[in-house]
């Protein structure tokens, strides 16, 4: 599902997203801890999601991601990437572009 552009307030559709490890193999999510990153392209600043995390499939590596306010509040260009946490060991995604348009 493309996230760009995405209205400014707009809370739905939720995100679906798989997490993998490098080599694009599916992560096992079970026991997993999950977080959103948001990087502001103009300012750099990057900021923790406030929406929720939610494991549809643990062993598929599929969860899914609901925006909350804070986080559609402000036009602009920005950058999202998930991160898993396994264990102690983390599994961070590549950026990807959002845009907020308002």
């Amino acid at each position: 599902m493309s996230i760009s552009p995405w209205p400014l307030g707009q809370l739905l559709p939720v995100w679906t997203v798989t997490f993998q490890d490098d080599s694009g193999v599916a992560l096992d999510l079970t026991g997993a801890s999950l977080t959103l990153q948001i990087r502001n392209r103009s300012s750099g600043a990057v900021t923790s999601g406030a929406g929720s995390f939610v494991i549809t499939s643990a062993s598929t590596g599929v969860a899914t991601y609901s925006p909350a306010s804070a986080d559609v509040a402000t036009a602009g260009e920005f950058e999202v990437r998930g991160i898993a946490t396994i264990g102690g060991k983390e599994t961070i995604s590549d950026w990807q572009y959002w845009e907020i348009v308002g």
